[in-house]
């Protein structure tokens, strides 16, 4: 109650600063803040003149529009648009006004048409002042049905696209919008990015999106998106182009990140961290990517040219990857090295979205709550305890330029002057070019046909060019005579856009010539779009069809270990992917085509059924195995896909040469071979049994090479015969070579037989980690197993420190469809983690509000902690290597060393293995291979121990940490080393 009381005084105060202005930036302390050396950072709004900033928008007349979202985490609350006012033009705004309210929980907005489109789900918004008293009067629903959910999840990212359209991220929530004159036609958007044309009324799928918050858009119109831990990743091209081959179930994005670790990228916060109330082991790393913004201001010099910044709100920072072209796509690399471009000791500094200014200059919306996490993700009993409207009554704009920064001077460029707005396409800046083609777009200025169409033949410049080409596209003025004059420009991606262009005039035989023969241009990406357009180009005749089958070939030539232009090929190649098959086969030495011979045998199998016989028979003559196995892979999924349906004479002439095919083959050929039989339910092999028997022979040898034993495995999986179950449990034996348990182990889960989990609980002890960990897979994540596994725990054949219980893993039993399954799980754990010491925790909860002294706490490292974990170059590499360990919090780091066995990480799990000779020894599972196995123990002492010596090998269920550990500490001790594990390296 107080909190909100605070929020609205605050909001009134807001509002009588509207037209009078204010001067409270000064009031916030920046000395929170570290920056790259090269810049500066600036307050540029503080409350009362911006509250809770999410995005910010400039018009053409260098308005500044911000989205407020008191909404978020309570949508009942709503949302504001605001015009900030630099009446002194320093940068820094000093007036604020209400531009509209009641907006529901609107997440993004675009200047339109003198006014702006708002996305505030369920509906598409288009506001404007029609009276010029910045306050809108005029509210128009465009669109309504996406999807409307958790707030962070809403559609949202609108940008104006080279191509005259209106981007949109997906967000996560979906959605089946409309046009609000016809709600009968509705379109789903399903999990995809979207693009609307406000004009023809048309929305389509653009790609798979990130679900995150915003969309880059770089200079040449190459799309880049985030979301949590997958913080950057590249549309390689619009899906419409993949809509021939659903089939192969490709989507066109990537993670394009060169310094993920496992799948997560480590970033540099500075300061004392929170502790994370869901993934602790995220510390450190992205979990909240948000606001991806490349910077496009052509002001900050050529290193910061190609740059995309990702902000991360849970760890107050603000990362920069430096954008590189890497074949067909771009990789993504750290602007420098274990240190972020932004980043504060405050932890209330929530940058959630950036924009670049006209100016040049960006700016950082800082949301600026204590607590960002959306209560979904809070467990309840945290929850309790935390002020979820904390910093409601705040909100920062903070403006980063370099040092010694001169501004654009242009930053307002109107809508009167034709001229102007043409000369503005060579401009630096992407927001003037940006803005001077909408513009122009929008008022449908004739005038500006000859303007644009001058500069494209007198000017130099490469992005002037293209955006004059697209603005005469938006203004219907572009013709052949143009696009074939700008073909023959020496910059590759206007190239590639003019191939784009072209697409709209495939009737015209010399466009058609002309993207044929950009299958041979000399950048990768051109020859990429070449084979996209192709796509998209039904074959006009024989003659055409040829050409564009030895156009996708030459294509594949150069580009095969590319995939996107592989995956390109593939969809141009649906008319007769027969004839570039065979091409591909006849190319014996390029080993690189094994993977798309596969998806053309897939493409044959459904586009060119006649043809899949006389393939199978060429199979049976081909020399390579793997080959084989590809081609049989790609028409078994092909089959598959169409539900074929033979005729008796087809299933027979098909299994007749499967039965040439098999008899000269090995396991995994044969394996496939039968799946195929399977699937178009032809007759069995005729030596089928024998086959089986002989298999399981050799699964059992132990003395067979273990690849041959892998092959005997994976074709018993695919069949059925008695006994074969009990035959993979004995395989899970520390005996046996670590491939071969992992192989058996993904083969039992995938059973469905009865009984397996309590026989897998009952060897749980004797598991090899890397096997438990697919167990404990089996046993969480399937609900038939749940009952089981909680009986486990409770009768102690299981423990908890054992199961990897992170959050989602909590959840799946926490949360189960099964009441009996959350009333038992609600009494071994909580939402909010697993504590098995909760007292002697409590004890030391004091040590969190002292002050730790680092050298004694260096002291009481070396004395308990060194002979088992290395720091700072000190003490043995046994654990986990700590000298990152100050990412995490004092409160997490409490509760690794009072309480290890609550959620240890299954490697460093202490076991004991007995030998033949009767020896006993113990450690963790330093190492495993084929024919041993490595143990560490306290100390650094290894041992590796032959397989073939092994008698028994078990779990104790315990972290080699030893429970007990503090009970030389007293809180401030405690204290001192939590101070100490906290300091960087």
């Amino acid at each position: 109650m107080n909190a909100n009381r605070s929020y609205f005084g605050a909001f009134l105060l807001g509002i009588l600063f509207y037209v009078t202005g204010c001067d409270q930036k000064e009031s916030v302390d920046l000395s929170s803040f570290q920056i790259h050396p090269d810049f500066t950072l600036e307050l540029a709004a503080s409350e009362p003149l911006v509250f809770d900033p999410v995005e910010m928008e400039f018009d053409e007349n260098g308005k500044a529009y911000v989205i407020e979202m008191p909404s978020y985490p309570n949508p009942s609350e709503q949302n504001r648009i605001i015009i900030l006012y630099d009446n002194d033009k320093d940068g820094l705004f000093d007036e604020r006004k209400i531009y509209a309210e009641n907006l529901g929980v609107a997440s993004s907005l675009l200047p339109y048409k003198e006014g702006l489109l708002v996305a505030a789900p369920p509906e598409l918004l288009f506001l404007k002042d029609t009276d010029g008293d910045d306050v809108a009067d005029q509210r128009e629903v465009l669109m309504s049905g996406f999807a409307y959910g958790n707030t962070q999840h809403n559609f949202n990212g609108l940008t104006y696209g080279l191509d005259n359209w209106i981007y949109g991220a997906n967000g996560g929530n979906s959605g089946v919008p409309y046009w609000a004159d016809s709600p009968e036609n509705k379109f789903s958007i399903g999990q995809d990015d979207f693009r609307i044309n406000l004009i023809t009324k048309k929305i389509e799928r653009i790609g798979d999106s990130s679900g995150g918050f915003e969309l880059a858009f770089d200079h040449w119109g190459n799309i880049f998106e985030t979301h949590n831990l997958e913080h950057i990743s590249h549309l390689a091209f619009n899906e419409r182009y993949l809509d021939k081959i659903p089939e192969l179930a490709h989507i066109a994005s990537a993670n394009i990140s060169d310094h993920d670790i496992d799948g997560l990228a480590r970033i540099y916060p500075i300061g004392a961290q929170e502790t994370r109330v869901n993934h602790p082991e995220q510390s450190g790393f992205f979990s909240g990517a948000c606001g991806v913004t490349f910077y496009g201001g052509g002001n900050w010099g050529p290193e910061f040219e190609n740059n995309v910044f990702v902000a991360d709100v849970v760890l107050n920072l603000i990362h920069r990857d430096v954008i590189s072209p890497q074949g067909s796509s771009f990789t993504a690399s750290r602007g420098r090295e274990n240190v972020a471009f932004l980043a504060s000791t405050d932890r209330a500094f929530r940058p959630v979205n950036m924009t670049v200014g006209p100016d040049g200059s960006l700016y950082v919306l800082d949301m600026h709550r204590e607590v960002i996490e959306h209560p979904e993700w809070i467990p309840d009993e945290i929850e309790a305890n935390l002020d979820l409207n904390a910093g409601k009554d705040k909100g920062r704009i903070y403006r980063i330029s370099p040092k010694q920064f001169k501004g654009h001077n242009s930053n307002k460029i109107g809508r009167a002057d034709t001229r102007n707005l043409v000369n503005l396409m060579e401009h630096p800046s992407q927001w003037h070019r940006v803005t001077a083609q909408r513009v122009l777009v929008e008022t449908q200025d004739k005038a500006a046909i000859p303007l644009l169409t001058d500069l494209i033949s007198k000017t130099n410049n490469p992005l002037a060019k293209m955006h004059a080409l697209y603005s005469l596209q938006g203004l219907e003025a572009l013709n052949t005579e143009i696009l074939l004059l700008a073909l023959n420009d020496p910059n590759a991606e206007l190239r590639r856009h003019v191939i784009i262009l072209c697409e709209n005039y495939v009737d015209v035989p010399e466009i058609r010539d002309v993207i044929l023969q950009a299958a041979t241009d000399g950048d990768i990406r051109v020859r990429r779009q070449a084979a996209l357009s192709l796509s998209i180009i039904d074959s006009i005749d024989k003659t055409f069809l040829t050409n564009k089958q030895r156009a996708l070939y030459q294509i594949l030539q150069r580009d095969l270990e590319d995939s996107w232009s592989g995956l390109a090929v593939l969809s141009a190649s649906t008319e007769q992917p027969i004839k570039l098959l065979n091409r591909l086969l006849e190319d014996q030495g390029n080993a690189g085509s094994e993977k798309i011979t596969s998806q053309l045998a897939t493409l044959v199998a459904i586009h060119n059924p006649e043809a899949t016989s006389p393939l199978i028979n060429r199979l049976a003559s081909m020399k390579t195995p793997n080959r084989v196995r590809n081609l049989l892979a790609g028409l078994l999924k092909g089959f598959d896909y169409r539900n074929f349906k033979l005729g008796e004479s087809e299933k027979r002439g098909i299994a007749s040469r499967l039965n040439q095919l098999e008899k000269q083959s090995e396991l995994p050929t044969l394996a496939l071979s039968w799946k195929v039989r399977n699937v178009l339910s032809l007759a069995p092999a005729p030596n089928r049994q024998v086959v089986l028997q002989s298999a399981s022979g050799t699964l059992k040898d132990s003395s067979k090479p273990v690849e041959d034993r892998l092959n005997a495995l994976g074709l018993l999986a695919t069949e059925d015969f008695s006994g074969k179950m009990e035959l993979f449990l004995q395989l899970l034996d520390p005996k046996e070579p670590s491939s071969i348990q992992v192989a058996v182990i993904e083969t039992i889960s995938r059973s469905v037989e009865q009984g397996i989990a309590e026989k897998l609980i009952a060897m749980w002890p004797g598991l090899s980690p890397a096997v438990r960990l697919k167990v404990s897979d089996f046993l969480i994540y399937n609900p038939q197993n749940q009952a089981t596994l909680l009986t486990a725990i409770e009768g102690g054949h299981l423990k908890l420190g054992e199961l990897n219980l992170h959050l989602e893993r909590r959840r799946e039993l926490l949360f189960s469809d099964d009441k009996s399954v959350r009333d038992r799980a609600e009494k071994l754990f909580t939402d909010a983690g697993v504590v098995t010491r909760k007292g002697a925790i409590e004890s030391f909860r004091p040590a969190l509000e002292m002050q730790g002294e680092k050298g004694r706490g260096a002291e009481i490292y070396e004395a308990l902690c060194a002979q088992c974990h290395q720091k700072s170059g000190t003490g043995i590499a046994v654990g986990p290597n700590l000298s990152e360990i100050y990412r995490k919090s004092a409160e997490t780091l409490l509760y690794d060393i009072v309480d290890p066995n609550a959620g240890a990480d299954a490697v460093y799990i202490n076991h004991i293995i007995k030998t033949k000779e009767g020896e006993i020894f113990s450690g963790i599972i330093a190492s495993e291979t084929e024919a041993n196995v490595s143990l560490l123990n306290i100390g650094g002492t290894a041992k590796t121990i032959p397989r073939g010596d092994i008698v028994s090998f078990e779990s104790t269920g315990q972290s080699l940490m030893p429970e007990g550990l503090e009970s030389t500490l007293d809180p401030q001790k405690m204290a001192d080393l939590l101070a100490y594990l906290q300091t960087m390296d």
